[in-house]
């Protein structure tokens, strides 16, 4: 990696810091081997994907994998900025778009064998991560995109790679040796799912007895014979299994109803199954088999937590690759290595913590705000959710900045407790953020809770692993699961928080965000203020008070004592807080007794007292 001399002094502007990201981006591809690089938001991830095939310093032609479309256009312009011939360049087609099978246009035709559409059965197939090529290899003419010639999908995929200095896909591509083999292999954000799926209960039950009825030759019938085998007959069938000619097969997945084709990897999961222990920890709910670099974890379930076997599948393919580098603004680095497969060189002294803080606060122009000192606010479910911190919260950033807030919390937050009144934008909630530039112009943004995805689903992934992890049993700031496992917790949670923050001001004529986060789960690294005291909603007494000054205009403490019932300690406490908080002001009144006058108590928060301010 190209470093920073000790005798050098740091990138001060955005422009420097992209300048050293993009040398250092350049240094690991021309040097070969696995990388990760932890490149937060701006710094030309991007913009590099798109003109180091245009670097006359840089030796191998490049493969550019990312998930978002927009990403891939921004990828491929780059490159033609910066002078690359345009025959040159090749943008992978998408399979539910360019294959009129996978597109439905062919739906009004019956698949042989099977109740569906064709195309749901090619997405069925693809999330069994069967690769699209594969899939018409192996099916032929049955598709019926295929009947009259080659399909336009197969056809636009049919191209001299030779001739590409630039290959744009989606991290699925990948698996395809061709298109990475001596190439450098750049991951644009995280591949997220690309490599690992989960199957429900039902659906790897019926696959699984549907390969024993029909396409294994065994002393078994069920699921439940592969649970109960003896030693010897563990062994039998996991030859016999093998002896298939491949633990992928579409022609299974579409040859008879409710079977898959990755059936034979998931019986394999069910009869291989050995439980992740870590130290003083073992699951004995959590199975896990190796084959290969791929990994099956059986979950047999607890009294939560339904079963599921989960698969990660690495693409083998990536091994051929000159380079590979996974550039990600909040990596952990063991899930990157599980699902590609193997080490990777983490650059985490690309920045020092104090730089990253710097880079947020002064080049992005991040004002970061927390809006409770001790709170977790687990918003994946409404009803985890009080509703009038929520719409307080937004009453008050509305008021303070006079404009509609756009917002990111979860999908059942956004629909059923905010009001919409006080909302700019419907499309971004918790686990649809990274990556996405639909913010990518605001200056304003309230991240409201964070996502648990619920102790099983951390679990899963450090078991992916091949660790056994559990709770401390605590709440809020003090969960933990251990070192180990806080790392997949932290992964889950802290890192989307994260990604939500760094949704806005991400355009080059946009400098600056006020950002109001209402979760204490926010990276270390992230720089912020942080509000010594949580929302607060009115009392019933203090609402007392307030209705009393309000309907006569002004009121002595004598006046609101008796209309209210309330005592003089509390009428003076109400009386304090209020005019603290500019709702009313006192006066000398007739006979010389104060009276507090109203001051704006139609313009107060109707849902509570909210800190925006440190």
């Amino acid at each position: 990696m190209a470093e920073l001399s000790a005798t050098t002094a740091p990138p001060k502007t955005l422009q420097e810091w992209r300048d050293e990201a993009y040398k250092t981006i350049k240094g690991v591809v021309n040097s070969g081997g696995h990388h990760l690089l932890p490149l937060l938001m701006a710094l030309g991830k991007t913009y590099a994907g798109g003109n180091l095939p245009a670097d006359p310093e840089v030796d191998h032609p490049v493969t550019v994998l990312t998930k978002q479309i927009d990403t891939r256009e921004q990828v491929r312009d780059h490159a033609l900025d910066a002078g690359l011939d345009p025959s040159r360049i090749k943008v992978l087609p998408r399979f539910t778009e360019d294959c009129p099978t996978a597109r439905g246009d062919y739906d009004n035709q019956d698949v042989p064998g099977v109740d569906m559409e064709w195309s749901e059965l090619m997405t069925v197939l693809q999330n069994q991560l069967v690769p699209p090529s594969l899939i018409h290899e192996r099916m032929g003419d049955t598709m019926p995109c295929q009947q009259d010639g080659q399909c336009s999908y197969a056809a636009a995929c049919d191209f001299n790679i030779e001739a590409i200095d630039l290959l744009i896909g989606h991290p699925v591509h990948a698996n395809i040796e061709n298109y990475v083999e001596e190439r450098a292999v750049l991951f644009d954000e995280n591949a997220g799912g690309a490599f690992e799926y989960t199957v429900e209960a039902p659906a790897y039950t019926k696959a699984i007895n549907v390969l024993l009825e029909h396409h294994l030759d065994i002393d078994a019938t069920s699921k439940d014979d592969l649970v109960r085998a003896t030693d010897a007959q563990r062994e039998r069938w996991r030859d016999a299994i093998f002896d298939l000619g491949g633990l992928v097969n579409p022609e299974i997945g579409y040859s008879n109803q409710g079977g898959r084709a990755d059936a034979p990897l998931l019986a394999l999961g069910i009869l291989c199954g050995t439980p992740v222990e870590n130290g003083q920890v073992t699951d004995t709910n959590l199975r896990r088999t190796e084959v290969g670099k791929t990994v099956v974890l059986h979950d047999e379930g607890t009294k939560r937590d339904d079963p599921a076997i989960i698969i990660r599948n690495p693409p083998d393919a990536l091994a051929s690759a000159w380079s590979v580098v996974a550039m990600d603004g909040t990596p952990t680095r063991s899930i990157w290595e599980g699902r590609l497969g193997f080490d990777l060189q983490h650059h985490d002294d690309f920045m020092t913590a104090a730089e990253r803080k710097a880079y947020i606060r002064d080049i992005l122009g991040y004002n970061i705000v927390q809006l409770t000192p001790n709170r977790t606010v687990v918003a994946t479910k409404a009803k985890n959710v009080s509703r009038w911190v929520f719409n307080a919260i937004l009453h008050e950033i509305r008021e303070k900045h006079n404009r509609m807030v756009p917002v990111i919390t979860s999908q059942q937050a956004k629909e059923s407790i905010i009001h919409s009144e006080y909302v700019s934008n419907k499309e971004l909630y918790f686990g649809k953020v990274r990556s996405r530039n639909n913010l990518s112009h605001e200056t304003l943004l309230a991240v409201l809770g964070s996502i648990h995805p619920s102790d099983r689903a951390i679990q899963r992934l450090a078991a992916l692993d091949g660790h056994a992890v559990k709770s401390n049993g605590k709440r809020g700031i003090d969960k933990s699961y251990g070192d180990i496992g806080d790392r997949y917790y932290r992964h889950l949670v802290h890192h989307e928080t994260a990604q939500a923050i760094f949704r806005v001001a991400r355009e080059d004529d946009v400098w600056g965000a006020d950002i109001y986060v209402y979760s204490s789960l926010i990276p270390d690294w992230i720089p912020r203020e942080v509000v010594d005291e949580n929302p607060r909603a009115w009392s019933d007494e203090i609402e007392d008070t307030m209705a009393v000054i309000e309907e006569n205009g002004s009121a002595t403490k004598g006046l609101i004592v008796n209309q209210t019932g309330n005592g003089e300690r509390t009428v003076d406490r109400h009386l304090s807080k209020l005019k603290d908080l500019g709702y009313i002001d006192d006066v000398q009144g007739f006979g010389g007794y104060k009276e507090w006058v109203d001051d704006g108590l139609a313009d107060r928060n109707p849902y509570g007292i909210v800190d925006l301010e440190p």
